[in-house]
């Protein structure tokens, strides 16, 4: 955590490296979360929310800024305000053909189900099996056939 401070200081000094602070937010973030402490990660991810959105053609990075918070308050059990987000981050996913797009349904579809909205979530979660199917992206076909398995079947 020590690099990463010194890192976002030397990031602060700089317009240039924007992209390169958000990236240090997510760490921090990450690190937060990697202990379960989600509320002390939430104002880094707003932070890198407000940044990603003053940088220009990173729609990937926006879209993770808006996963990132919408996993974190899922994680606080907030699951109005996670859907919010994760809704927005999979509509940049899937608008901008991003290649997180299976990743983001998956984790929208969960969030979904969780809350028992249940027809909701299977139309995200069959949009999330045909990206992953399209993508070749074979773990999260799993991961979509799990939630069917689980939830559906």
């Amino acid at each position: 955590m020590h690099h990463v401070k010194q890192a976002l200081d030397i990031y602060d000094q700089y317009e240039l490296y924007k992209v390169r602070k958000i990236q240090c937010l997510f760490v921090v973030s990450g690190n937060y979360v990697y202990f379960k402490r989600y509320e002390k990660s939430l104002p880094h991810l707003e932070k890198a929310l407000e940044l990603s959105k003053q940088v220009n053609n990173n729609e990937r990075l926006l879209s993770s800024a808006y996963y990132n918070i919408g996993k974190n308050y899922g994680d606080l059990e907030e699951y109005n305000k996670a859907e919010i987000y994760l809704k927005k981050a999979a509509e940049i996913s899937e608008k901008y053909k991003l290649g997180n797009l299976p990743h983001s349904l998956f984790t929208y579809a969960k969030l979904l189900f969780k809350q028992g909205k249940t027809s909701e979530a299977i139309q995200i979660s069959k949009k999330g099996l045909s990206s992953a199917i399209f993508q070749g992206d074979k773990l999260f076909e799993s991961l979509q056939k799990y939630l069917e398995a689980l939830y559906i079947n």
